[in-house]
């Protein structure tokens, strides 16, 4: 008996149905979204309190898959990780441009009286560039894991069920990338790590 176009769609890997998007075919588009709307929909919910704005990065996400497959990269990340940190980052969006609407009359009266001065935000752009560097420096596995646990507000369970990777390989990989960081950031300025 023959199969169906998307019965062999179905059977495709993420990777293939990506380079089937970047050629704008529907039935891999239509395939993706069906495995991993619910997990790009779930870490948005956990950003945003709306279903809706959630429901609205969840269709931000899809569409820069749509956008953008033919240009998708994976270094060293799964389709579903992929999707699931634009739609945070969607969901954050969502909630900046909200907030910066309630922004009302006078710019100074939105900051405290004590605000950081000079010096306290050059400390702090030098930390950020810090942690910036120090994330570039892990590799592409644990930089995934910690920017989906960080920045994606997802457990070590959600982390392996959304990259399809065991358990164990995500909390090795949380460990390893935590230390590193550790020794990273602790290291005098200019030593390496």
């Amino acid at each position: 008996m023959r199969r169906s176009y998307r019965q062999e769609v179905a059977e495709l890997s993420d990777e293939a149905l990506v380079r089937l998007v970047g050629e704008k075919h529907a039935d891999a588009f239509e395939e993706l979204y069906r495995r991993h709307a619910s997990a790009v929909s779930a870490v948005a919910a956990r950003v945003v309190a709306d279903r809706v704005d959630a429901d609205d990065a969840t269709q931000s996400a899809f569409m820069a898959l749509w956008r953008c497959a033919g240009s998708f990269e994976q270094r060293g990340r799964s389709v579903r990780a992929w999707l699931v940190i634009i739609g945070r980052n969607a969901a954050i969006d969502r909630i900046r441009r909200r907030d910066a609407r309630r922004v009302s009359g006078p710019i100074h009266e939105h900051f405290p009286s004590g605000a950081a001065g000079p010096e306290d935000i050059v400390m702090e752009r030098q930390e950020q560039h810090d942690i910036r560097t120090a994330l570039d420096s892990l590799g592409a596995e644990q930089r995934a894991v910690v920017e989906l646990a960080y920045f994606g507000g997802l457990t070590q369970s959600e982390i392996a069920e959304a990259t399809g990777t065991p358990l164990g390989t995500v909390k090795s990989r949380v460990r390893l990338a935590m230390r590193h960081l550790r020794r990273s950031l602790e290291a005098p300025a200019g030593d390496p790590a």
